[in-house]
C-alpha cells in the first residue's frame, strides 16, 4: 500500500481502480463508438493501420489481434514517425488510420492523419481530449475525456485507449457481417470480466509487488519479456520503469530474448516474464527455465499454475482467471505498474525525474516538431531514387 499523502499515490490509484474503471466505462465507450464510425465507412474499408507513439503505440500493439480479429482486416500498427511517412504513402484507399494520441498534441501522431488524409484515406482520432489537435486533423473522433491526478506515468489512459481500439474492431465486425449481435455481446462480456479477473488478483499482486520492490531497489537495469499480444505489455512495462524510477529498463519479445539477452555477460538482471495462457504459453515456460539456470532474477506474470515453472521460481503474479488471449494484455500490465510505484516509494524518486533537467532541454520535444502534411514534403519514392 502507497501512503494516501505519497506523490507515488495517483498512479498507484489508477491501477487499483482499473477493475471500477472498466465496469464504469466500457458501455460509454461502446456507445461512443457506435455512435461515431459510420456505418458504410466501416463496410467499406480494406486495411486498418493504427499509430502512436508511446503508450499509444503499445496500446496499437496490445489490441492488434483483438481488432484483426473481430474485424476481420488485415490490422497493422506502428510507430507515429513509421506509420506516417512510411505506411501511409503505401496504402490504398479506401482503408482507414487510426491515430492514437492520450493528450493529442503529439506532433508525429498527428502527423499521421494529416498524411492518410491528404493521401485520401479515412481517418480516426482515439484520444483522451476532446477538441485537441488530433481531433481537429481527423474524419472522426473517438475521445473521450479522461481525469488523471496530476503528472504520472499513463495507466488509465493506456487501458482507454485498448478498449477504445477493441470497441471499434467489433463494430467494425458487425457492420461487415462478420460478427452477429450475440456474438459482439459475448466479446464485450469477456472484456467486462476482465474487471473481476483483475479484483480478484490486485491485492495479491500488490503484496508481490512491494516486496520484490524491496528485495530489487538497488537494481538500475531490468528485463520485461512477453511474445504475442502481451510483447506490447513488456514494451509498456519497461516504460513504466523508466518513467516512474528512472532506471535503465528494456521490453524484450520472447522468442528474441533466446536470440540476444541470453547471451548478457551478466544475466543476473531482474527479469518479469509475462506469461499468459496462449500460443506461446509453452514457449515461455521452456525459456523460464533456462532464465532460472542463467541466475535470473525471475518473477513470471500471468500463470495461476506454479506447477509447470520452474522449482526455485518462488515470485509470481498469478492471474486468477483467464479471458481469450487477445484480450489478456488489460490483466497482464498491473504487476510492472505496481512494481513502479513501490520502487519509486522505497526510493523516493520521483516521476519523470529524466525529464526534468534543470535546463529545460527536450522541452517541447514531443509537441513542437515540425510537422510533414503532404507526401510531397517527403524524399521521392524509394525505386526513383538516384544515387
Amino acid at each position: 500500500m502507497i501512503p494516501m499523502d505519497d506523490p507515488r499515490r495517483p498512479m498507484y490509484d489508477e491501477v487499483m481502480q482499473r477493475p471500477a474503471y472498466i465496469r464504469a466505462q466500457l458501455e460509454v465507450l461502446d456507445t461512443l463508438v457506435r455512435a461515431t464510425l459510420p456505418r458504410d465507412a466501416c463496410r467499406r474499408w480494406t486495411q486498418v493501420l493504427v499509430t502512436g507513439c508511446g503508450d499509444s503505440y503499445y496500446a496499437g500493439l496490445a489490441s492488434e489481434q483483438a481488432f484483426e480479429a473481430c474485424s476481420c482486416l488485415p490490422v497493422d500498427v506502428q510507430p507515429a514517425l513509421q506509420g506516417g511517412r512510411y505506411a501511409v504513402p503505401s496504402m490504398t484507399p479506401p482503408a482507414v488510420v487510426f491515430s492514437v494520441s492520450h493528450s493529442g498534441r503529439v506532433a508525429r501522431t498527428i502527423e499521421t492523419a494529416v498524411l492518410a488524409r491528404a493521401h485520401g484515406l479515412d481517418t480516426v482520432a482515439v484520444s483522451g481530449n476532446p477538441g485537441s489537435l488530433i481531433t481537429q486533423e481527423a474524419t472522426w473522433t473517438l475521445a473521450h475525456p479522461l481525469q488523471v491526478s496530476g503528472r504520472t506515468p499513463g495507466v488509465r489512459s493506456y487501458t482507454q485507449a485498448q478498449l477504445l481500439l477493441i470497441l471499434a474492431g467489433i463494430y467494425i465486425g458487425e457492420c461487415r457481417g462478420v460478427l452477429n449481435p450475440a456474438q459482439a455481446g459475448a466479446l464485450k462480456g469477456e472484456l467486462r470480466r476482465t474487471a473481476d479477473i483483475l479484483d480478484a488478483s490486485l491485492e495479491e499482486h500488490d503484496t508481490t509487488a512491494s516486496t520484490l520492490a524491496a528485495a530489487w531497489a538497488k537494481m538500475t537495469q531490468f528485463l520485461v519479456v512477453a511474445g504475442g499480444p502481451n510483447y506490447a505489455n513488456a514494451l509498456f512495462s519497461a516504460a513504466k520503469l523508466i518513467e516512474a524510477c528512472g532506471v535503465n529498463a528494456v521490453g524484450q519479445e520472447l522468442e528474441e530474448w533466446a536470440h540476444i539477452q541470453f547471451f548478457l555477460r551478466s544475466p543476473q538482471l531482474p527479469t518479469l516474464l509475462i506469461a499468459p495462457p496462449g500460443r506461446c504459453f509453452d514457449r515461455a515456460v521452456e525459456l523460464a527455465h533456462v532464465m532460472q539456470d542463467l541466475g535470473c532474477l525471475l518473477a513470471v506474470v500471468g500463470s495461476a499454475d506454479a506447477s509447470v515453472l520452474p522449482p526455485s521460481t518462488s515470485d509470481s503474479f498469478a492471474v486468477r482467471g483467464a479471458v481469450p488471449e487477445i484480450f489478456s494484455p488489460l490483466l497482464t500490465s498491473t504487476p510492472a505498474e505496481l512494481l513502479a510505484c513501490h520502487l519509486a516509494h522505497q526510493s523516493q524518486e520521483s516521476f519523470f525525474r529524466a525529464d526534468g533537467r534543470s535546463g529545460g532541454i527536450g522541452r517541447g520535444r514531443l509537441t513542437d516538431s515540425h510537422m510533414v502534411r503532404t507526401a510531397r514534403d517527403l524524399l521521392p519514392p524509394f525505386g526513383r531514387l538516384i544515387l
